[in-house]
């Protein structure tokens, strides 16, 4: 059986006759799916063999691209605005649900039926709705006089096209406090349903808001605590892609170095990020300047790579 013309996992060339791998040590039995090389092509990992990359930085996976340092300052920024005027709109929609709900518990247990006399009618058409106002006016004892109230009732088309300015309508109206009026024809439990679709909506988009929070701190926070901790260490590059879709292309870089520690011992960092400089300028096998945390490598950055 011939051998394979380079080593199916680093792709270092291989001498006839080869049983393992000087580079990475893969026995190359019938058992390791093999790539043969054609006359004149190399290897798809040649790259690895011919840049002189270690075997243990030729073997790494291509790891997913990290997010960049700034990259929860946007979020963070959109998503205070997001947040306020979300709990905005919560607000108001509790409001108005608590709102209905007292003018209906007042006019049932004190309501007193009396005579208005409509001022005004008023359509408000939007483009998804239509509302229907009549405003009236109506005289009742309040503190030991007679006084003037005026209000406005919300009503259905139907009982809009019964009412003319200057008809009197019969309303009802709470004795303790005459500011809370209802067309009597129109009185009834108020709606649950604007106060609880309007609520769930503006309680979700509090909770992406919030979300949006939590992830731009937590990226400001690690950019921060990498700016004034982080260490300089020097790293290889050992790969590098394209990535092509509806949007355009994007660049990426992947590097690697070596941190030692007492509780790990030596260990192999392994990290991507998108730059087309980087791309431009570095090869697989170059040097790039990184800054890492100690206390968590895995968080890093390329810092220079012109040295």
């Amino acid at each position: 059986m011939s051998m394979p013309a380079s080593c199916p996992h680093c792709g270092a060339t291989l001498a006839a006759g080869t049983i393992r791998c000087d580079y990475c040590g893969t026995s190359l039995s019938t058992s390791v799916p093999i790539f043969q090389g054609q006359p004149g092509k190399s290897s798809p990992n040649s790259q690895f063999a011919e840049a002189g990359l270690s075997p243990e930085f030729a073997h790494l996976m291509r790891p997913k691209p990290a997010e960049a340092p700034l990259a929860g300052l946007m979020p963070f920024l959109f998503g205070i605005p997001w947040t306020i005027f979300s709990l905005v709109f919560l607000f108001m929609m509790i409001e108005t649900g608590v709102q209905d709900q007292k003018q209906y518990n007042k006019l049932t247990s004190e309501g007193v039926t009396a005579q208005a006399v409509i001022t005004k009618l008023e359509i408000d058409d939007s483009d998804d709705s239509t509302t229907y106002f009549v405003y009236f006016r109506f005289t009742a004892p309040s503190n030991g006089a007679i006084k003037t109230f005026e209000h406005y009732d919300k009503v259905s088309q139907s009982l809009y096209k019964l009412f003319q300015t200057g008809d009197k309508v019969e309303i009802i109206y709470a004795a303790s406090d005459p500011n809370f009026s209802q067309i009597k024809a129109q009185f009834g439990s108020p709606s649950l349903f604007l106060p609880l679709v309007g609520g769930g909506v503006s309680l979700l988009f509090v909770v992406v808001g919030l979300s949006m929070l939590i992830f731009g701190f937590l990226g400001v926070e690690r950019f921060l605590q990498l700016r004034s901790e982080g260490q300089l260490a020097h790293a290889t590059i050992f790969d590098r892609w394209e990535k092509t879709d509806s949007d355009g292309s994007s660049y990426f870089v992947a590097y690697a170095f070596k941190v030692s520690s007492r509780q790990t011992g030596q260990q192999i960092i392994s990290n991507a990020e998108q730059s087309l400089q980087a791309y431009k300028k570095l090869g697989i096998g170059s040097k790039v300047k990184i800054k890492y945390l100690p206390t968590n490598p895995q968080i890093c950055h390329m810092v220079d790579f012109h040295w």
